[in-house]
């Protein structure tokens, strides 16, 4: 598309007026546009868009420049970010020419497009239709993000689209953050039009809806506005959204950072990176100009070669004013490999359908992958094969289906680049298309009955025959509601006969029913979704309005606006004389709305009503009573009432922004860290408690730093930005920790005496290290469920070994025994059990070798508990021989298991070095409830969606704990902690 660079607000509002695509073939004569209209319709007052394409059919890059140069009424417009464009052989890009008029008639102007060379000319005109008003208010909405405590303009233009003198009357609804500058009466000449200026400032974060309303005094119509306020917290740099990211090794990304001059007078900036060498900053971003009321991006790049946490300070200054900001990436390993994921693909009876199947290439390199289709033959593949896939992308392989009856249909398909092998299951659904029945036009999927309490209300529904033949049906309700009955259960329909039933529902004024209406016939069935509530709306003879409005919770320092729509659906006009509230709550008031009201036949308008709550923790009600004249009621002026209600809330809490501190120490150790807290806001924050919204059990982490402690306000010329500094300690031992899995906490920093409360939250993650000498006493019952490893060595036929366990619960256990799964070892003390063991205490197991076939032996060690059914494994490693010489198989590689992201918002992908086979993948919460639980037949990568049954998980600590057999059948388990945070 032809543009520079504009507003996404400003995108959305010229979106939401134009009306016309225009796409007809170029004529040959043309060197560029490709689709020519030279005619269109317009409505006074109302913006017209008109889109035009072109195309670059050459073999160089061209820039061209599109012109309006013969424009004699002035109503044409190209917008300047849409005049310019490059575009490269092959392209095309679009843009528009837009039209307003307030005036009735034929209007012309001349369009160029130029290269330079050549040049395409069109003359372009519009006839404008009368408008329904008298005049017009541009723009009809207008969105923005600010600043807080910092004035803004709104620009609003009166026009008249008569040719007489008007005078309209303007009026401020709604939130007070707005205000109308100058007169609230203009009066405009003959076409004439006035530009007014909306003054906004907010002092608070938030969301800010104003409306700017204008009568003439036979219609009112209505400008709205919604401003997203925020806190500046830098000199120059514009809200970064990125302080954390992750990457991959060896992949280079650019992140665009916005900084602007809200200045009177050009600033030149210095712009500079301290820190990790993975970042780097585009060299004609280091310094730079900005005028008042300019901005641009610097572009920050990441590249990382090796896995971990890099970080660097960017500083912005114009020598005075400096800002800061601190940016972190952690850089994962770069997956490899390939996937395939197979989207069901639905059709009609006897129909072909084209299924896709996603090959996603993770690798940094080409991947050839050789394709193989088995199953039902209705499915081929005559694409290439085998199928290149390029490096880190996702590509279409489509498989084609047969034409078939209805029903579901299934084949796999296997992907194999020579060392990997993945599937999917490819699966079509083909669906009846023979109706039998059509209910009449209008009746969807739910019908909604409307009844005030202890009336009845009865809908008729027409249905029809279809079939070629003779046709019964059945009807009934699903759920027996007794509010719903039915007028029929069975209907007989001759061919092409229709039929009237008719559904009631009764409001016994308890609640509102739901029920589901089934209607079969032959093999069709149809179902209603049945929905009956008393009216939301007052009906006064064509006057409608809702019977209540309920406002958003809010606490002492918000204001929720909502309108209260106000229609007539009458022929005639209906004036609405005035709008009153009661006064039993002060916390609710209306805008500053100009009184009459005229809604022409069919017109509709708002009310604005404001909540604003002065006691925090409090339900509260108000009536609104509006009177209005309707000639169609008798008498004409009546009144109705609306119920407004409201509730109030403490304050929300305010955040600081924490962070993500990793921790290692070595178990029986410790290590301390210590974590820069930076205050954003303009105001000293003081902190007095803690809370540990999730800690680990044995109490691993502490907070050295004691409480209270104070962050000084924020000053954007400081690169700490009224920063304060807080000491860490994880401590790891026995029996609170495994080596291999991770440890967790998250605590929380609050400031209680503050109103609103202040919070900062903070995320530990710990890696327990080995012992420095590793402890000669194993856990008897290990956490997570995680089989340890036992090396003991080299073992001749009939020699022992002992080994200690420890109980490391904090109860007594009494462990049954213990049990071998394999042929090289015997339990020698099998006499000792069962055993009672207390907490703390140890028990001896005596191993014996009793095969000795040479070389590497792996079993599996088993021992029961009864305590709560308590059991574990271990694996016992050990060179076996009649002499231990020899040459043994070598030791089985490690096969390790890597989580991403880690801690996630929501989903997790588990990715193994190497694949196993008969897995089994298990997600444990913190207390050993089962979360997920699912088996392959093969498996290298797996993604748990963060859920349990469909369930979002509450933050917290989960166990993914993996099963299998490596590449030699041997038992392999690995866990690994990850951290839900939202």
């Amino acid at each position: 598309m032809i543009s520079k660079r504009c507003t996404v607000f400003r995108t959305t509002a010229l979106l939401l007026l134009l009306t016309t695509y225009l796409g007809s073939a170029a004529p040959p004569t043309y060197n560029f546009l490709t689709n020519v209209v030279d005619h269109f319709d317009a409505t006074a007052g109302e913006v017209k868009g008109v889109l035009f394409s072109v195309e670059n059919n050459g073999s160089s890059m061209i820039s061209l420049d599109v012109t309006l140069p013969v424009n004699p009424s002035g109503y044409f417009s190209i917008d300047t970010l849409n005049s310019t464009a490059d575009i490269a052989p092959g392209q095309s890009s679009m843009f528009f020419v837009y039209f307003l008029s307030p005036e009735v008639g034929d209007f012309s102007a001349l369009l160029s497009v130029t290269d330079g060379t050549l040049t395409d000319t069109l003359t372009v005109s519009a006839t404008v239709l009368p408008a329904l008003e008298n005049f017009a208010l541009h723009p009809a909405l207008t969105a923005r993000e600010v600043f807080t405590n910092q004035p803004e303009q709104i620009p609003v233009t009166v026009q008249n689209l008569t040719n007489a003198n008007l005078t309209v009357q303007l009026s401020m609804l709604a939130n007070p953050a707005f205000s109308l500058v100058g007169p609230s009466s203009i009066t405009l000449p003959a076409y004439g039009s006035q530009t007014l200026i909306i003054n906004f400032m907010a002092t608070r974060e938030g969301t800010y809806d104003g409306r700017l309303s204008a009568t003439d005094g036979s219609a009112t119509l209505e400008t709205y506005f919604t401003m997203y306020a925020k806190i500046r917290k830098y000199a120059w740099i514009i809200d970064p959204k990125l302080y954390d990211e992750v990457a991959l090794v060896g992949v280079a990304e650019t992140h665009p950072l916005a900084v602007d001059n809200q200045g009177t007078t050009a600033a030149t900036l210095q712009a500079t990176l301290t820190g990790s060498s993975i970042f780097s900053l585009d060299p004609s971003d280091q310094s730079f100009t900005l005028q008042p009321g300019t901005g641009k991006d610097l572009h920050i790049g990441i590249l990382g070669t090796a896995v971990g946490t890099y970080s660097t300070l960017l500083t912005v200054s114009d020598g005075g004013k400096t800002d800061s900001l601190v940016y972190t990436a952690r850089i994962i390993e770069n997956p490899t490999g390939f996937k395939l994921t197979a989207l069901t693909a639905f059709g009609k009876n006897n129909q072909p359908v084209t299924v896709k199947v996603l090959a996603h290439n993770y690798s940094a390199v080409s991947t050839d992958v050789t394709l193989t289709l088995t199953g039902d033959s209705l499915f081929s593949y005559s694409g290439s094969n085998p199928v290149t896939l390029p490096p880190n992308t996702t590509q279409d392989i489509l498989i084609d289906f047969a034409p078939a009856r209805s029903g579901p249909y299934v084949c796999m398909l296997y992907a194999t680049d020579g060392v990997l092998v993945d599937s999917a299951r490819v699966i079509v659904m083909i669906r009846e298309t023979q109706e039998y029945f059509a209910l009449e036009s209008g009746i969807s999927s739910s019908l909604t009955l409307e009844a005030e309490p202890n009336t009845t209300i009865t809908k008729q529904i027409q249905v029809e025959n279809i079939s070629g033949d003779t046709l019964s049906l059945q009807l009934g309700l699903f759920g027996n509601d007794a509010r719903f009955t039915l007028s029929h259960n069975q209907i007989s329909l001759g061919i092409d006969e229709k039929a009237t039933f008719s559904i009631s529902y009764t409001n016994d004024g308890i609640g509102g029913a739901s029920d589901r209406l089934i209607i079969n016939g032959r093999t069709q069935s149809a179902m209603l979704y049945l929905s009956g509530h008393e009216a939301y709306f007052n009906d006064i003879d064509g006057f409608r309005v809702a019977k209540r409005l309920s406002l958003m919770t809010m606490d002492t320092s918000e204001q929720d606006c909502e309108d209260l729509l106000l229609r007539n659906t009458t022929q005639g006009t209906i004036m609405v004389i005035s709008a009153v509230l009661s006064g039993f709550s002060s916390s609710f008031s209306m805008g500053d709305q100009l009184f009459p009201i005229t809604l022409r036949d069919g017109r509709m308008t708002d009310l604005s009503i404001c909540y604003h709550p002065s006691i925090p923790g409090v339900k509260e009600s108000e009536i609104l009573t509006i009177t209005f004249d309707n000639p169609a009621s008798s008498p004409r002026i009546q009144s109705v009432n609306v119920f407004l209600s409201g509730e109030s809330r403490q304050p929300n809490p305010r955040h600081v922004p924490g962070g993500v501190v990793a921790l290692t120490a070595p178990i029986g150790g410790q290590s301390e860290t210590t974590l820069t807290i930076n205050n954003i806001y303009s105001e000293d924050i003081t902190f007095e408690n803690l809370t540990w919204k999730y800690i680990h059990p044995n109490g691993a982490f502490e907070l050295v730093t004691p409480l209270p402690f104070t962050l000084p306000a924020a000053d954007p010329s400081i690169p700490q930005m009224g920063s304060a500094n807080i000491v860490l300690r994880y401590t790891p031992s026995d029996t609170a920790s495994t080596v291999g899995t991770d440890d967790s906490g998250i605590f929380e920093l609050q400031s209680v005496t503050s109103n609103p409360p202040w919070k900062c939250m903070v995320v530990m993650i710990g890696t327990p290290l080995p012992h420095s000498t590793p402890p000669t006493t194993l856990l008897l019952f290990p956490r997570d469920e995680r089989q340890q490893e036992v090396n003991l060595g080299n073992v001749l036929m009939s020699e022992t070994r002992r080994i200690e366990f420890m109980n490391n619960l904090q109860v007594p256990v009494t462990v049954s025994g213990f049990e071998i799964e394999g042929d090289r070892f015997e339990v020698a003390n099998t006499g000792d059990f069962p055993l009672d063991l207390a907490p703390m205490g140890t028990v001896e197991l005596e191993l014996r070798c009793i095969t000795a076939t040479g070389g590497q032996a792996s079993e599996d060690l088993n021992v029961h508990g009864s305590h709560e059914s308590l059991s574990a494994g271990f694996v016992l490693l050990a060179k076996t021989g009649t002499s231990g010489v020899g040459n043994p198989s070598p030791t089985p590689e490690e096969i390790s298991m890597s989580t991403s992201p880690n801690p996630s918002t929501d989903a997790v992908t588990v990715r193994l070095s190497e694949a196993l086979t008969n897995v089994t993948v298990q997600i444990f919460d913190v207390i050993g409830q089962s979360v997920s639980h699912t088996t392959a037949d093969r498996l290298t990568s797996w993604t748990w969606d963060g859920s349990r049954s469909g369930v979002p998980v509450q933050p917290g600590s989960y166990t993914i704990f993996v099963r299998g057999q490596d590449s030699t059948g041997r038992n392999v388990s690995i866990a690994r902690k990850v951290l839900i945070v939202r």
